[in-house]
């Protein structure tokens, strides 16, 4: 269901922008999200999990100042974006 070619063009590839402002399609409400499942077996604690996940979102934002890190002279460090392949990815 989340691979449905009538609402992506390419439902295999990771595009996440995908999902951003689209009237039509399974995910513009979270009635319709199906990792929550569907009818009378879907998750009691949807609704819940969607404010929790919410209030984490915005506490971060209110509370620090998300950005790059600088160096001695104020400018700004690229982050190189390095990972390993295996069960786990982490950057470097």
């Amino acid at each position: 269901m989340n691979r449905d070619k009538e609402f992506y063009t390419n439902p295999t590839e990771f595009l996440p922008e995908r999902h951003l402002d689209r009237p039509k399609g399974p995910f513009t409400n979270i009635k319709n999200i199906t990792a929550f499942g569907f009818g009378r077996r879907a998750c009691a604690g949807r609704y819940m999990a969607d404010n929790t996940v919410w209030l984490a979102v915005v506490s971060v934002l209110a509370t620090f100042k998300l950005g790059k890190a600088r160096d001695e002279k104020g400018s700004e460090i690229d982050i190189a974006g390095e990972y390993t392949t295996g069960v786990f990815r982490y950057v470097y």
